[in-house]
């Protein structure tokens, strides 16, 4: 498992319009994997830093997940 602080512009790659605090205010981690491409992409938010593993060593194509820590450190 991966857990990394979220990058200071909380810009996503994928969808540069979208900022990832504002994305879902509610939830600490921003849960990102790889697709069958090799591209980064954010599947979901949660609370839990492991809650989207099972899901994504399940999926057909998904792999390499990680959990960005969207909490802004003390």
């Amino acid at each position: 498992m991966v857990i990394e602080p979220m990058p200071q512009d909380h810009t996503t790659p994928r969808f540069p319009h979208r900022r990832g605090a504002a994305a879902d205010p509610g939830h600490r981690y921003q849960m990102w994997c790889k697709n069958s491409l090799g591209e980064d992409i954010c599947i979901g938010y949660s609370q839990c830093a492991t809650s989207f593993q099972q899901m994504i060593e399940r999926h057909p194509v998904w792999h390499s997940w990680r959990a960005v820590d969207r909490q802004t450190p003390k």
